[in-house]
């Protein structure tokens, strides 16, 4: 596949960053990145997009949230990969496997920048992504494919970072791809349009006066999304963007 050096980077943080310095890790965990808390996410169903090697999904576990994960990572071809990324790639992999051994009703390898997705409209409360959607996006249909299954999947609430700074772009246009500049995707336009025919909502958190894309979040409001609407959408959409 030659857009697979493409991909975005792996990264395999934690859930908190109590388990993360448990684990001798230097950074904050995904929650707080993605500024969610474990009080309003206890009870809830939830599917972590890209989990990397899953070490977030372990700690949900751990901590007894009710949360499945899945990644392309195994999917992902490192014939024609640099050896530094392809030797990344493999160590996710094995990561990945182990975990998926431990929990195989909670762990799924699944190019989410596709329709060919294992579970069905609103089959959870939450679907979050930390570094990860849609930056593994290659195209803007795949990044629209990424962020419609998201939609899809969610009964509640998306969250995830989006790499579109209001301070930096107030049109929402955000490159996309592990190679900066690779292209331009009109975030805002996209969501808006979907938005207006199905009503869902969203709004950006970002620190003030940010400069670094990565620091954005966006939640998007799914609960009182035209179920019907969305639908006709997403299937239009897949059907005629193969």
């Amino acid at each position: 596949m030659q857009f697979e050096k493409y991909r975005g980077p792996i990264t395999n943080r934690g859930l908190t960053t109590l388990f993360n310095r448990r684990d001798g890790i230097d950074s904050i965990g995904n929650l707080e990145f993605l500024h969610l808390t474990l009080p309003e996410l206890y009870g809830k169903k939830l599917l972590n997009v890209g989990i990397g090697g899953g070490k977030a999904l372990e700690h949900a576990l751990e901590l007894g949230l009710d949360c499945c994960g899945l990644d392309i990572v195994p999917l992902i071809d490192t014939s024609d990969l640099p050896l530094d990324r392809k030797s990344t790639v493999e160590e996710q992999v094995g990561e990945f496997e182990r975990v998926r051994s431990l929990y195989p009703e909670r762990v799924k390898a699944v190019d989410f920048c596709t329709s060919h997705i294992p579970y069905g409209p609103n089959e959870f409360d939450v679907v979050f992504s930390a570094v990860a959607l849609p930056d593994y996006a290659r195209t803007e249909r795949e990044a629209s494919i990424s962020l419609l299954n998201m939609m899809n999947l969610a009964g509640e609430q998306v969250v995830f970072h989006c790499g579109w700074n209001p301070s930096i772009s107030e049109n929402g246009l955000v490159a996309l791809g592990n190679v900066p500049g690779l292209f331009i995707y009109r975030m805002k336009d996209f969501l808006d349009g979907v938005g207006a025919q199905t009503g869902i909502t969203y709004k950006l958190i970002s620190p003030p006066n940010s400069q670094t894309s990565l620091t954005t979040i966006l939640s998007i409001n799914t609960h009182d999304k035209d179920n019907q609407a969305f639908q006709a959408i997403y299937d239009e959409f897949t059907f005629t963007s193969h």
